[in-house]
């Protein structure tokens, strides 16, 4: 697939993200869960209309680089099984 098969296809309806800071007392799961329940709260819609999802996420407690979470653990911590990431 080219980047032109998805160019009128894709649509950004929903945003959401946590707090900024140090969020000891949250998991990554409780983190991404948060961000995905703002998100499809601002768009709208429910989770299962989610028909593929991108992920990024920097730790800093990493030394400053991508953290290495990958597309599975969306998919696991937001009950999206069978889409995309």
């Amino acid at each position: 697939m080219t980047k032109d098969a998805l160019r009128d296809k894709v649509a950004i309806i929903g945003m959401g993200c946590t707090n900024f800071g140090v969020l000891q007392d949250m998991s990554y799961e409780d983190q991404a869960v948060e961000a995905a329940s703002q998100a499809f709260a601002d768009a709208g819609i429910e989770r299962d209309r989610v028909e593929a999802a991108w992920l990024a996420c920097f730790d800093p407690n990493v030394g400053g680089s991508w953290s290495g979470i990958g597309g599975d653990f969306v998919t696991s911590a937001l009950g999206l099984h069978g889409i995309p990431v």
